[in-house]
């Protein structure tokens, strides 16, 4: 019932303006929503003006269909947040971050220069594919999280003098 919904919705939204990214994929067999992407044609416009520098990441189960939420997003020249694209998918998978990447590469028209990302492998096969000449960067607050997360030892000492080691 919500994947129909949903179709109406984006139907009316495409009906309001011809330039309205909505698009969506569904499981075959349980007809379930799998994927889904959005951009309006100010994002569009913002991301021909502000996409040099492209952030993304996602979110977990922060709506009630317990589906990941994907952003896109950039910094104008007041430093403030703009968003190109969102998203929902069942999970992150290389394939899933393709579809999502190639809807917006299509519908922007753009490709960044540079592409800051956390280190999930799916989303780094999914730009090297996608966008083969933006230069990757991995977000410092990610990584430093997972070192933190992997490489903790019940000795403090040992991850102070490690943490001092990362500075």
């Amino acid at each position: 019932m919500d994947a129909e919904n949903l179709r109406i919705l984006l139907s009316k939204l495409k009906a309001k303006s011809s330039d309205f990214l909505g698009k969506y994929i569904s499981d075959p067999i349980t007809k379930k929503l799998t994927g889904l992407i959005f951009s309006t044609p100010t994002m569009k416009d913002l991301a021909s003006k502000y996409m040099d520098v492209l952030l993304m990441d996602t979110t977990f189960n922060t709506n009630r269909f317990r589906m990941k939420h994907w952003t896109m997003v950039g910094k104008d020249l007041n430093n403030q947040t703009i968003i190109f694209a969102e998203g929902l998918i069942v999970q992150e998978t290389k394939e899933m971050f393709i579809w999502l990447l190639n809807e917006a590469k299509n519908y922007l028209e753009v490709s960044p220069n540079f592409t800051l990302i956390d280190s999930d492998p799916g989303l780094i096969a999914a730009v090297e594919s996608v966008f083969p000449l933006t230069n990757i960067k991995l977000c410092g607050w990610h990584t430093c999280n997972n070192i933190k997360n992997h490489l903790y030892s019940s000795k403090k000492s040992k991850f102070i003098l490690f943490s001092k080691i990362l500075k």
